[in-house]
């Protein structure tokens, strides 16, 4: 029932009746008798008015509180926050979002290896080529370090 869902909405806004009233434009009055189902069918307008007051839609209101887009209180404070931002600090807040989005997303895309074009010269002073990812030098770093260092240069 909507009056159900639209007392679930208030309780999850952590609102009061008025600052609900005041936001919202409804007298106190009218909104206690509708929070309390005296008034059983309040016009659309009023109803809009109230779900907007608290984050909602009217949508919302006819699906009931279980969907997937419901905000969590933690996203409500901050889109609260953001809409009190002049357009510098939410052009800031844009920025920082889509630099976080960006690596996010890299962290979660699979990572190609850094390969490193290795040459190794043997003592007659011809050399060869090749490949090799991070781990496969630092592989051959340790190798290398291990190697005593050679007697009568």
């Amino acid at each position: 029932m909507w009056l159900d869902t639209f007392n679930e909405m208030r309780k999850e806004s952590e609102m009061s009746l008025d600052e609900i009233s005041a936001k919202s434009g409804i007298p106190k009055g009218t909104l206690a008798k509708i929070t309390s189902g005296i008034t059983k069918a309040p016009p659309l307008e009023t109803m809009r008015k109230l779900v907007y007051s608290m984050g909602y839609t009217l949508d919302d209101l006819d699906r009931g509180l279980e969907r997937s887009d419901h905000f969590s209180k933690e996203e409500k404070a901050h889109i609260k926050k953001y809409r009190a931002l002049d357009p510098y600090g939410k052009d800031t807040v844009d920025a920082v979002l889509e630099n976080e989005l960006k690596r996010c997303q890299e962290q979660a895309r699979p990572q190609k290896p850094k390969m490193h074009l290795m040459r190794m010269v043997a003592s007659d002073g011809t050399y060869k080529e090749r490949w090799m990812t991070d781990e496969e030098v630092q592989a051959l770093k340790e190798q290398i370090n291990t190697l005593e260092e050679p007697t009568g240069i």
